[in-house]
């Protein structure tokens, strides 16, 4: 859904004469969408902020008010929903007790994907060989983990890894933990943190490709465990096919955008720029989070490219049609 909520926000200040049932449907959109992944949350905080000021700008003080409120329902919504989850689901070692109350997260069960992208770049790592060599270490990693891996898949995921390990208790205090062992690591190397984030984010703005990951199909889900049979991943040519016909719709678009803000016949509207400018933002922001908070992977950009790719479109037909207008007028004339 990440790719509809923007494509909502954008059509929020692209489109200032949609009725009041279309704009609340888009905030539906990007309610919903808000909630269905936490990595959602800060790219459509962000987006939201800008149409309110857009919005706010243009004297659609509606509209800004929807975007306040759709972000503040969206976060309660993620806060409700960590009261009803018990800690430490993240850890699949042993079930949680019924009964068990979960806490206030925006984030509810979530694994300690920064601690693990932080163990991979180096400063976590090195900061926690050193810390659980100590005589009495004080992180709950320390009880799990002989060896810290520098991949976050061996980290959090493959055999051996914490979710294999660490019980349901243990992953809860490894979740609660992670905001102070990160901040100590990046007092460590500072350094290192910030270019590593730095190259994270900038590698994950331009991969949009396609994975080359298995299919599967789901056969049978037994409480938490299911059973996926797995398919042969694309063939290379299927894959290089794709990807050629992804680099030439972006080419065709970045035309139809270069031409239309070339044209003095406004087919680039106000609306139409900050849209553009909302869609890029989105880009940098979610290439910050997914990729240099958690891993650069060609999913998380490809699922909005698109978007770009869209409305790129749309401008070259608005710029062609009126290329076709004005000569049909002066034939007539």
């Amino acid at each position: 859904l990440a790719g509809l909520m923007v494509l909502a926000v954008a059509l929020l200040v692209a489109r200032p004469d949609l009725g009041r049932a279309a704009v609340v449907a888009l905030f539906a959109v990007i309610g919903l969408a808000t909630v269905s992944h936490y990595a959602h949350i800060p790219v459509a905080a962000v987006l939201l902020a800008g149409v309110a000021v857009a919005a706010w700008r243009s004297g659609r003080r509606g509209v800004a008010g929807g975007a306040l409120a759709t972000l503040t329902v969206a976060l309660g919504v993620n806060v409700a929903i960590s009261l009803m989850v018990p800690p430490g689901e993240g850890g699949a070692a042993s079930e949680a007790e019924d009964g068990v109350i979960g806490r206030v997260s925006v984030a509810p069960a979530r694994y300690p994907i920064l601690l693990a992208r932080s163990m991979a770049d180096g400063p976590a790592r090195w900061y926690l060989e050193d810390a659980c060599a100590a005589p009495d270490p004080v992180y709950t990693i320390c009880d799990v983990l002989d060896t810290f891996p520098a991949d976050v898949g061996r980290i959090l995921w493959d055999r051996g890894s914490l979710s294999h390990l660490a019980t349901p208790e243990q992953m809860q205090r490894i979740v609660d933990e992670e905001p102070d062992l990160l901040v100590a690591a990046a007092r460590a190397y500072p350094l290192h943190q910030a270019t590593a984030f730095a190259a994270n984010a900038a590698s994950q703005f331009i991969r949009f490709g396609v994975p080359s990951v298995k299919g599967g199909r789901l056969l049978e889900m037994d409480g938490r465990e299911l059973r996926i049979s797995e398919a042969r991943r694309p063939p290379r040519g299927m894959r290089k096919a794709i990807g050629a016909v992804q680099l030439a719709a972006l080419g065709v678009a970045f035309v139809g955008i270069g031409l239309a803000f070339a044209s003095a016949r406004g087919e680039v509207t106000p609306g139409i720029r900050a849209a553009l400018g909302l869609i890029l933002v989105a880009l940098i922001v979610n290439a910050a989070v997914c990729g240099g908070l958690s891993a650069p992977a060609d999913r998380y950009q490809g699922r909005i490219i698109w978007v770009l790719a869209l409305f790129g479109l749309i401008l070259l037909a608005r710029w062609a049609a009126t290329r076709q207008v004005r000569p049909r007028r002066a034939a007539r004339a």
